[in-house]
C-alpha cells in the first residue's frame, strides 16, 4: 500500500478527522487532514506540527496525547526513530482503538521506500578525511552531497582552508563543515559518536583526489 493509501485508511475510521506524517525535524512527508486546507491553515499545520513535536521531545516518549488548542478535539502523536504521525480524533473516539491504528500505521510507513528515502536524505552526515582541502576537492565533495541526497557533510583534516574554500563554505551555509583537527581518525570517531547521540547516520567517504589521503 502506498503512503497516501495507509494515510487515507487512517481517515476511514469515524473516530479521525485527519492525520499528518512528518520527519522528527518537522519535514511534512504526506498529510489527509480536510480541516486545514487553505494556505492559512496550512501554516496553522506546520505550526501545529512543531507544537507537537516539542511535546514528544520534551516527554521523551514515543506516544503522547494532548488537546487541540482550537477545537474539543484531541491529538495523538507516535514516534518511531526520526518518522513522526500526528492523528488528530474526536472527543468520544475509542483512544485505545485509535492508538492500535496508528501502531499499525506507523509499522506499515516506516516499511514504505519513499519514507526509508526521505528519512535517509535527511538525517544522513557524510564525513570524509583529507589531508588538505583545495577548492577542487570542496567541490567535488559538495557535489557528491547533491547527487546522493545528504543533508549535510563534514570534511576532516589536518590543515587550514585557503580563502577559495572558505568563501564557497560561507555560501553554503550549514550545508558542509570543515573541522580542522591533528589526529583525523580520532576526530572522525568523536564526531561520529557525536553525531548519532543526536538521531543522525553517518556514512564515510573515501574523497580521491590526485594528492590522495
Amino acid at each position: 500500500m502506498s503512503v497516501r493509501g495507509i494515510l487515507l485508511e487512517m481517515n476511514s475510521l469515524s473516530e479521525v478527522g485527519g492525520c499528518v506524517l512528518c520527519t522528527s525535524s518537522g519535514r511534512i512527508i504526506a498529510k489527509e487532514i480536510p480541516r486545514y486546507a487553505s494556505e492559512h491553515q496550512k501554516g496553522a499545520l506546520s505550526q501545529k506540527i512543531v507544537e507537537l513535536i516539542r511535546l514528544v521531545q520534551k516527554r521523551g516518549e514515543d506516544f503522547v496525547e494532548m488537546p487541540d488548542t482550537d477545537t474539543t478535539d484531541r491529538w495523538a502523536v507516535k514516534r518511531y526513530g526520526n518518522i513522526i504521525f500526528a492523528v488528530l480524533f474526536y472527543p468520544d473516539a475509542d483512544f485505545h482503538l485509535v492508538k492500535l491504528h496508528i501502531d499499525l500505521a506507523v509499522d506499515s510507513l516506516s516499511k514504505e521506500k519513499d519514507v526509508q528515502k526521505i528519512i535517509a536524505q535527511e538525517f544522513t552526515i557524510l564525513i570524509t578525511e583529507l589531508k588538505e582541502v583545495r577548492v577542487l576537492d570542496f567541490l567535488q565533495f559538495v557535489d557528491h552531497l547533491r547527487r546522493e541526497g545528504f543533508r549535510k557533510g563534514i570534511i576532516i583534516t589536518q590543515r587550514p582552508y585557503d580563502d577559495k574554500v572558505r568563501e564557497q563554505l560561507l555560501n553554503l551555509g550549514n550545508r558542509v563543515e570543515i573541522v580542522i583537527a591533528e589526529h583525523m581518525k580520532n576526530e572522525r570517531k568523536r564526531l561520529t559518536k557525536s553525531i548519532e547521540a543526536q538521531g543522525y547516520v553517518v556514512k564515510r567517504k573515501a574523497l580521491v583526489t590526485d594528492r590522495g589521503m
